[in-house]
């Protein structure tokens, strides 16, 4: 991609006017785990063309926490080298650091080549949390390239733990411990002793060499299995949270329209309210389709139909009451902002209850 142009999407059916950065549907996916962990430390930063993330982390090794700023970029000001630009995002730590695995123009982390296949790069499926510690991970080889005097490259080619496969990280060291465990039994003195042993008719002695060596080659073979069994059932649990959370924001979306009557009645009669409480039912309507479109596509079908049970339920009643709500007299002074009694939402619970139940099955399933 030239730098300057503007940034085609990789996602299917969004146009070029209305740039990723800005769609809820893409930040709600890209922050959820990342909000888990950091919490209020993740800043967000929105600008027209461009969307900021900051970061404090900590870094082996180092006394005080790294700032980490991630860039994403409707018209990226560098070259991408052909990839969409949410794919490409500029990733910042420690300004003027010595490092061969840095930009030349601008000092950002090269954490990536361009040109590897998907899964050996970094994409927004993936999240914000595995951008975040795979620039962790990047500071950290650094600093042990430069404490080493530069004998060790820093790593920065590759997907971090959070998106690697089992072959590219996350139990790679226990795998490479069990490799070594096997080699180490079977090294070329060992069978070099066994050979000499067999020359000199020293049955039992090679037997009880070749049972080590199989004992060991057995003992690696468990501790590999053993490995890749809580490997899987770590990335098992991650997937549950990531889709428990996912539930969660699509939950909020119709109870956030359920609350758009409260929020009519209590504007001000100015035409910026009218606009802004317009603007902000039109764009919870809009994460309402995206969720909706996204069960029907991925989720279960009892998830599916609960919730659009729900958003329809949530949407006739609330809909009924911004009515009423619009032709009320504004709120003007401050003793008018209690509404005094809840508006009635009997066929909305009722649908959120059978949803949360949909999908508390789907989760434990």
């Amino acid at each position: 991609m030239n730098a300057g142009r503007p940034a085609r999407s990789a996602r299917a059916g969004r146009s070029d006017d209305r740039w990723y950065g800005l769609e809820p549907s893409w930040q709600i996916l890209l922050e959820a785990a990342a909000r888990r962990e950091h919490g209020r430390d993740l800043q967000l930063i929105l600008e027209l063309d461009r969307v900021s993330y900051r970061v404090p982390v900590e870094v082996r090794g180092r006394r005080e926490s790294v700032n980490v700023t991630i860039d994403f970029y409707a018209r990226p000001p560098y070259d991408c080298f052909g990839l969409p630009a949410e794919e490409y995002p500029r990733v910042f730590a420690v300004p003027g650091a010595t490092s061969p695995h840095r930009m030349p123009d601008d000092g950002a982390l090269c954490l990536w080549f361009p040109a590897d296949p998907p899964e050996r790069r970094w994409r927004p499926v993936n999240g914000l949390l595995a951008l975040i510690d795979l620039a962790r991970d990047h500071v950290f080889f650094e600093d042990h390239w430069r404490a080493t005097g530069g004998g060790a490259a820093a790593s920065g080619s590759g997907p971090s733990s959070r998106t690697a496969s089992p072959g590219a990280g996350g139990v790679s060291e226990q795998f490479a411990a069990a490799r070594a465990a096997a080699a180490a039994a079977a090294a070329p003195s060992t069978w070099d002793r066994i050979v000499a042993d067999v020359d000199a008719g020293d049955i039992a002695t090679v037997l009880g060499a070749l049972l080590g060596v199989l004992g060991a080659v057995l003992a690696a073979v468990i501790a590999a299995t053993v490995a890749v069994k809580a490997y899987k059932a770590q990335q098992r649990e991650a997937r549950r949270q990531e889709k428990a959370t996912f539930y969660a924001e699509a939950v909020r979306a119709v109870e956030d329209y359920a609350e758009a009557p409260y929020r009519i009645r209590r504007r001000d009669g100015s035409a910026q309210a009218r606009r802004e409480v317009t603007q902000h039912i039109s764009d919870i309507k809009s994460r309402i389709s995206f969720f909706s479109a996204w069960m029907a596509i991925h989720g279960t079908e009892t998830v599916a139909t609960a919730y659009d049970e729900f958003a329809r339920t949530g949407q006739t009643e609330a809909g009924r009451q911004m009515t009423t709500a619009w032709r009320d007299r504004p709120t003007k002074k401050d003793k008018d902002v209690p509404i005094g009694s809840p508006l009635p939402r009997v066929a909305t619970d009722r649908a959120r209850t059978r949803l949360l139940a949909a999908m508390k099955k789907d989760l434990d399933g």
